[in-house]
């Protein structure tokens, strides 16, 4: 229903927030070996562009920026791409991410409510989630094998796309932002280590 942009505030809401708990779930499940064939098709649905129009419409819904931003982020987790049958975390999903747009509204929603904690951590977390060029790949041949190796370099051919990806966060002023949200919000373990992988990047 959220691509439908007509909408109110309150319905986008509602459709983001049983979206975020749909994807919640199927988190849960991708932990024991199931639930592969949903997150690709989250995927196929353009999920990701949804979530940037919705975020765009509608710059000032918390509920819609906390949740949002998490979804964005939670699409190219290591977590979920390791059941994507042994593809690399520089992969699909990323690209479908940044390519919908994902960077600049992350970047706005970060500009948008800085005192808020959970918005920082999650768009901080989101952005170090794009920008993570390790490559993770599946060790178990069993659906309940969870053993993964993280390989932390650049796979061939993957530098200009990561370039890229450093500009346009340059671009749209995150550098500034992830500081910002680390001198705000001290107390927040998990900012602060994405913070300071995103400024090493």
């Amino acid at each position: 229903c959220i691509s439908d942009f007509s909408l109110s505030e309150t319905v986008c809401e509602d459709c983001v927030a049983a979206l975020h708990a749909m994807s919640t779930r199927l988190h849960a499940q991708t932990v024991h070996g199931e639930g592969t064939e949903s997150l690709e098709q989250m995927l196929q649905l353009d999920v990701a562009w949804t979530l940037v129009n919705a975020l765009t419409h509608h710059p000032r819904s918390r509920t819609i920026t906390e949740y949002g931003v998490h979804l964005l982020g939670s699409l190219t987790s290591h977590e979920h791409l390791l059941c994507f049958k042994q593809r690399d975390v520089d992969c699909l999903a990323k690209q479908v991410v940044v390519s919908s747009g994902a960077i600049p509204v992350i970047c706005e929603a970060l500009q948008q409510f800085p005192g808020a904690a959970q918005v920082q951590r999650w768009g901080v977390q989101t952005l170090k989630s794009i920008s993570d060029h390790r490559i993770t790949r599946r060790l178990g041949a069993k659906k309940t094998d969870l053993y993964d190796i993280v390989i932390d370099r650049p796979a061939p051919g993957d530098m200009d796309w990561l370039v890229a990806v450093r500009d346009t966060l340059v671009a749209h002023g995150a550098v500034a932002l992830v500081v910002v949200a680390m001198e705000l919000h001290p107390g927040e373990e998990s900012l602060q280590g994405d913070g300071c992988w995103l400024l090493s990047m």
